[in-house]
């Protein structure tokens, strides 16, 4: 909750990560709860009955955070915020099947977390590719405006 009271002290991926690490930490801070955990992992149905209520509540909590990365300029405009934050949420459920697999919680976690981070701020498309795009892209806008100027 401090991490998000305190975001503007945080860039928008920055601040994602702070708040899956601080679940790990949670989670290893209190190893109690890990049964609990493993056994939610464990039953899809518990899982889904316990949690599919709160998917909405994770989605909202996911599309404030993507607010403020668009506010700050660190998210592309032109990302549906609805649908980044539905998925988002999928993603951390996904997650904790990954995480849970081995049977325990340790740092080693942290890197499941830093491979989906890095999916999420670079894509799937290598970046030759993408920049080749855009390039073509824009070649192909400034041709066809360049033949519309012409008499």
């Amino acid at each position: 909750q401090d991490i998000v009271k305190n975001r503007e002290k945080y860039d928008f991926f920055a601040l994602l990560r702070e708040i899956f690490s601080s679940g790990i930490r949670f989670a290893m801070e209190n190893p109690r709860l890990l049964p609990v955990g493993m056994m939610l992992a464990n039953d899809k149905a518990l899982y889904q009955e316990i949690y599919g209520e709160h998917q909405d509540t994770g989605a909202e909590f996911f599309r404030q955070l993507l607010e403020f990365g668009k506010a700050q300029g660190a998210l592309d405009p032109a990302i549906d915020l609805k649908l980044a934050a539905t998925m988002l949420t999928g993603m951390v459920f996904s997650l904790t099947d990954i995480i849970m697999e081995d049977g325990k919680l340790d740092l080693d976690d942290m890197k499941v977390i830093d491979q989906m981070l890095y999916l999420l701020e670079n894509g799937l498309k290598k970046k030759e590719q993408r920049v080749t795009k855009e390039l073509g892209t824009r070649f192909q806008e400034s041709e066809t405006r360049m033949k519309s100027h012409k008499v």
